[in-house]
């Protein structure tokens, strides 16, 4: 026996999140420099792991790392975590159920041209004009 589900009139929330323009209000301009600083607080993690970080909500946050970011930004969980309603958020990424509408096949191009169709390929170094027979032209 299987139910239904039911159908909840809020509205749908979403998580945004905001550690690029956290870094941007504390000054703090590259994942780099951000790198820097979580250092003395003895956070593992490589400068590119970070950098993926800074640009994309991650799918897992150690519970180290976002300490490390909030003691270093100074700020609450609720400034890099937002819940929003799902329209206000900007896209990041397409969802995977878009992922699979996607169009895989390559538009119909032109056929190939044939070898030889349009002549031997030349190179030429000078061009030289011959005249034609019965031209008689002379040189004063």
């Amino acid at each position: 026996m299987t139910t239904k589900p039911k159908i909840v009139d809020s509205p749908i929330k979403a998580l945004q999140w905001r550690l690029h323009a956290v870094m941007a209000d504390r000054g703090i301009r590259t994942a780099t420099e951000l790198h820097r600083r979580l250092q003395p607080y003895g956070v593992e993690i490589t400068s590119h792991q970070l950098s993926r970080i800074v640009a994309k909500m991650p799918d897992r946050l150690n519970t180290k790392v976002l300490s490390a970011l909030m003691t270093v930004l100074d700020c609450s969980a609720n400034e890099l975590i937002r819940a929003v309603t799902l329209e206000a958020v900007e896209p990041q990424a397409p969802l995977v159920s878009d992922a699979k509408k996607r169009v895989t096949h390559r538009p119909e191009l032109p056929p190939a041209t044939p070898p030889g169709v349009l002549g031997p390929p030349t190179v030429r170094s000078h061009i030289r004009v011959v005249p034609k027979p019965g031209d008689t032209k002379t040189d004063d």
